[in-house]
């Protein structure tokens, strides 16, 4: 005696488990995506943050001394560099551009834009653009585009402030 079982009692299911093994791949990799592009802006805020403390650092231990990047301290207190760099008010500041966009690895330097600034009274009301001498403020800006590669996130503006007291 042969039994004969109905075996139509649920509708038809094949091709499911690939139907959602795509749905949820899709959300996947567009979830790893994003958690890979909010990395890349975090590490490109912290490379402008960064420029902005080399070039307060850099402001702040040169002081009115020096107008030009290339040497440490205690070496002989200037020389020339290669590449003027794009904001150039005044013999001061534009060494400070410059060596602040030679040394911020990892982003275009031609994009990052640097403002510095000195003031008395380190309240930058009536900043100028010459060093005041040794204890007065400086404070220099970064700015940088952070274009996502994700085409419908829009262009971010990352901006990082530091501010010091001058030493010498």
């Amino acid at each position: 005696m042969v039994i004969r079982t109905e075996r139509k009692l649920v509708p038809d299911e094949r091709g499911s488990v690939l139907m959602e093994f795509a749905l949820s791949s899709l959300f996947i990799i567009t979830l790893v995506l994003a958690i890979a592009e909010f990395g890349r802006a975090l590490f490109t805020y912290d490379l402008v943050q960064n420029a902005a403390r080399i070039g307060t650092r850099y402001a702040m231990t040169r002081g009115s001394s020096c107008t030009s990047y290339a040497s440490p301290p205690p070496g002989p207190p200037c020389t020339a560099y290669a590449s003027s760099p794009p904001v150039a008010p005044s013999p001061y500041v534009t060494p400070i551009v410059a060596y602040v966009q030679a040394k911020s690895p990892g982003i275009n330097e031609s994009n990052l834009s640097v403002t510095v600034t000195w003031s008395a009274n380190c309240t930058f009301v009536a900043a100028v653009t010459t060093p005041l001498g040794s204890g007065s403020c400086v404070r220099v800006v970064t700015s940088y585009p952070f274009v996502s590669i994700f085409p419908f996130v829009f262009p971010a503006h990352m901006t990082a402030t530091s501010q010091v007291v001058v030493t010498q």
